[in-house]
């Protein structure tokens, strides 16, 4: 009987703790459906703005000129006038090869040119004289034809002193090596000392023009009727961006305007793609041929485009999506995403004017939210406005500092 009455009270004491329990979940309940938790989140503005319509790629540039010097005579080299990575002009000497064997043959050219023209005088001579002669029969006419036939042919023998001569002046000239254009000169490759054959001996130098540059890309053919079209209409500009160390070693991206020049002829069925090729302009030789850069191709502008910050916009089952705040409520609202253009991205809501320029955006932790799901705004995000809204897309953006410094940062 003891024990059953222990064993009662235990029962009891626990259905008491069960009643407590339930209790307070219920008061939780009623407590939570009066409070709801907000999600903290970040957020950016929707803007409206001028963006490019564009296609990136990856090209290289190319010199305008590029010429390997070659010697033209055949002889030794006695003198180098450059230093190699040297800036020359048109008409800057180069290299000298061993003029001595050319001004000799110069020299004996012009004394047989003497040699020719006096010999022309005595027989010029003698045709006068017998010219008169002949009138009068004290000659025969065969001596008389034999003279004139003399004289002409030391005539043309001074017509091939003078070509002769012409001649050697040029080969003469070609023993002054000098640079055909305006660049920069590579590595020398052949040393004071040796000998070299004319027009088929190694390449000296090379010289490159740097300014202008060529830059060479390529974009998907699906692209060449709407490239066509607006070629028909204006001039297509290109920009071109470089990754580059400035003086404190840290990275920073430069631009430079650029004019389409070519559209290549045809296709390349191996890759799908069509060559191009763009001029732009290098003063300060801040670009150097071979160098990789990003290229964008603008086809137009598109004016009062809605953009909204990059990383507002996710993915999902249904399609592309942002959070846009209204009444401190996130409201779902799904997207067609096109181009990026810095910070932003360029979008079209599927439902009309569901986003607008200026509406609250969500940038970060839009993970956690539903659609109605109560927001706290912790910070109010920035971020890199499109070229076109921050310089019209044409002045370039430049290395700072003199011009020694950024030749040095060039290097």
């Amino acid at each position: 009987m003891y024990l059953k009455n222990i064993i009662n009270s235990i029962h009891f004491k626990l259905l008491c703790i069960s009643l407590v329990v339930l209790t307070a979940a219920c008061s939780k309940k009623e407590d939570g459906s009066q409070f709801r938790m907000k999600r903290a989140v970040q957020v950016g503005k929707a803007i409206s703005s001028d963006v490019p319509i564009y296609v990136t790629n990856i090209g290289s540039l190319t010199a305008e000129k590029s010429v390997d010097i070659i010697s033209q005579v055949t002889g030794k080299i006695v003198k180098c006038h450059f230093k190699q990575g040297q800036d020359v002009k048109k008409g800057d000497l180069l290299f000298t090869v061993d003029p001595r064997l050319y001004q000799a043959s110069l020299d004996q050219s012009y004394a047989s040119l003497k040699q020719d023209q006096a010999d022309e005088q005595l027989e010029r001579y003698i045709v006068d004289k017998d010219k008169r002669l002949s009138g009068t029969g004290a000659i025969s006419q065969q001596s008389f034809v034999k003279f004139i036939a003399q004289l002409n042919k030391t005539l043309a023998k001074i017509e091939l002193d003078k070509a002769n001569i012409e001649e050697y002046k040029i080969q003469l000239s070609y023993c002054s090596i000098t640079s055909p254009i305006d660049g920069i000169t590579g590595l020398r490759k052949v040393d004071v000392g040796n000998v070299v054959v004319a027009n088929n001996g190694p390449t000296l130098v090379n010289v490159k023009s740097v300014d202008p540059l060529y830059v060479d890309f390529t974009i998907p053919e699906r692209n060449i009727t709407r490239l066509k079209n607006a070629m028909s209409k204006s001039e297509l500009k290109v920009i071109i961006q470089t990754q580059t160390a400035n003086l404190d070693d840290k990275m920073e991206s430069c631009y430079y305007d650029g004019i389409l020049k070519v559209l290549s002829n045809a296709v390349d069925n191996k890759t799908g793609t069509i060559l191009l090729r763009a001029a732009v302009s290098n003063k300060d030789h801040l670009l150097w041929p071979g160098q990789f850069v990003n290229v964008k191709l603008i086809f137009f502008t598109k004016k009062n485009a809605l953009l909204v910050p990059y990383q507002s916009v996710s993915q999902g089952q249904k399609g592309h999506y942002l959070f846009v705040i209204k009444n401190s409520k996130a409201v779902l609202v799904y997207v067609k995403p096109g181009l990026k253009e810095e910070g932003y991205i360029e979008i079209t809501p599927v439902k009309k004017d569901a986003v607008k320029a200026g509406d609250i955006v969500v940038t970060v932790g839009q993970m956690g939210l539903a659609p109605g799901s109560d927001v706290k705004i912790v910070k109010t995000s920035t971020f890199k406005l499109p070229s076109v809204s921050k310089n019209k897309g044409t002045k370039a953006q430049r290395h700072k500092g003199t011009k020694a410094q950024r030749v040095e940062a060039a290097k």
